[in-house]
């Protein structure tokens, strides 16, 4: 299974999201997670056991990377014009988003 799940800023609310990357490695078997952010924050999570693949919405092959990606579902953990925006691609995968 394979996860994306987006996040672009800021980052203390990114150091807050590490426990669902957590939960959803101890909870569900062979899932993969790919983290969608701002460059600025690729490093902060970059060696994060419990990510599979950090990807720059800024950098246009990490964001041709995430169009192409076949996601079973998608986490919106930041919820506003610019994360829907990532989503488009993937219109038909399941997605829950944020508050």
């Amino acid at each position: 299974m394979r996860i994306g799940i987006i996040r672009f800023s800021s980052i203390g609310d990114i150091i807050l999201c590490t426990p669902v990357f957590r939960w959803l490695k101890e909870n569900i078997s062979d899932v993969e997670i790919v983290f969608l952010t701002k460059n600025g924050f690729i490093d902060l999570l970059k060696d994060n056991p419990n990510i599979d693949r950090v990807l720059a919405w800024d950098d246009p092959k990490d964001r041709t990377d995430w169009k192409n990606y076949q996601f079973d579902f998608i986490i919106d953990l930041h919820n506003n014009l610019r994360s829907r925006r990532a989503t488009l691609n993937h219109w038909f995968v399941p997605k829950t988003r944020l508050d």
